[in-house]
This record gives structure tokens, sequence and C-alpha cells, in this order.
């Protein structure tokens, strides 16, 4: 045990303010709407989205939300400020009723006479070094293109944001039918399922699997299969 400091310490006033905290999350949490398919989830595993929309509750990590939001800023700032970009909107939420799908976007840019959808990612140095020696993320280059055909604009920016160096690498999207002509099938299917109560067929053959190692639905999927 740390010896005990009358100066520092963890008494019922900090408490208080932990409480208050853990309640703000919380809140933010159940502000959630997850009756929809967002454009960040859709490659996702369809049993994980479901199980998702079926929970009464869902914690996120805000703090991480909150992080990845300073770096948007700062990316949009130098862009204007730097004459690069203008901004014509920001933190827009387009949608698509018929596939209850739901888009998250930073920006609507113009940058040479050209209409952008602008989304910038903070990673940690380890998976922007892993970015270098591969393509972008499937999950990332899928939400961009459904945001694109949300909003309708034909080119996106992404941009990767090293959360330690400042390091940066940027992709230029161009739209392509196929993916969303994939995206909208698996929203109708979803629906579907949802409707009738029913989960898809287990996709892998145990929870070893790098997906489902991070699917906050881990225990409970793999216990319905036994």
């Amino acid at each position: 045990m740390p010896n005990e400091l009358k100066f520092i310490k963890q008494d019922d006033f900090s408490a208080k303010i932990e409480e208050k905290i853990k309640n703000e999350e919380k809140r933010r949490n159940l502000l959630k709407n997850f009756e929809v398919f967002h454009s960040s989830q859709l490659t996702q595993c369809s049993r994980r989205i479901l199980y998702r929309i079926a929970a009464s509750s869902f914690k996120d990590d805000i703090f991480e939300e909150d992080t990845q939001r300073q770096i948007k800023r700062k990316w949009l700032k130098f862009l204007e400020d730097g004459n690069i970009a203008k901004l014509l909107d920001i933190h827009i939420e387009p949608a698509d009723a018929q596939y209850r799908i739901v888009g998250n976007v930073d920006a609507i840019l113009e940058i040479e006479e050209k209409l952008v959808v602008f989304m910038a990612k903070g990673l940690s140095p380890d998976d922007f070094d892993n970015l270098k020696s591969s393509n972008p993320p499937r999950s990332d280059t899928v939400e961009i293109m459904v945001n694109m055909w949300l909003t309708e604009v034909e080119s996106g920016i992404l941009l990767y944001d090293n959360k330690l160096t400042n390091e940066f690498s940027i992709y230029h999207v161009s739209p392509y039918q196929p993916i969303i002509d994939a995206v909208c099938k698996k929203c109708d299917d979803l629906a579907d399922l949802k409707i009738a109560g029913i989960l898809p067929k287990q996709p892998y053959k145990d929870p070893n699997n790098k997906e489902c190692s991070i699917c906050e639905f881990n225990k409970t999927c793999w216990k319905s299969q036994q």
C-alpha cells in the first residue's frame, strides 16, 4: 500500500466525481440508437449486429470517441486554415430509410472544385505501421463509401493520423456500386431476420478467430451454439 498523504487522497469528494463520470458514461451510451444499421459496423458479423440491436444497453469507449473527435477537429482546422479545403458542412448523419442505414460523416469539403466526404481516424503507432504495408481496413473503406452514397458525393478522403507521432496517410476513395449493392442486401436480410427473431448461422468454426475475439457478445453467441 502506498503511504497516505494528507494533501492528496481518494475521499468522498473524489468518489462523488468518479460516480458522476460513470453516470455520464451510461447516459451517453443509452442515447445511442442501435435499431438502425450504422455505416461503421456494416462489415461486422451479422450475428453481432443483431445482438447489438437486441441489447437493452451497450457500453462504448466514450473517451476514445473524444480523442477521435479532437483528431478530426485538428485536421479540419488545418485544412481550412491552410486554404487546402473549404468546409461546407460538418458532423452530418445521413440516413436511408429504406435500408435503415445511418452514417456519420466528419465533414463535406470542397477541394479543387470537387466535393469530398472527409473522414479522419486516429491510429495507434502499431496500427499505423500496419497500414503502411497493407490497404486500409475493409470496414473503413465500406464506411466511407456508404457515407458517400448516402450524401450523394462522388469522392471520399480517408485520412489516418498516428496518434503518437502526428504522421499521416491519405487515401482517395471512389464509388464502387457492387459494394453498395452488397450492403443494401445485407441490411435487407438483417431486417428480415430481426422481424422473424432469428439469428443467422454462426459463420466461424470456433470463438478464437479474430472477429470473435473482439466481439462484445462472444460468450453469449458461442454459448448458444453449445
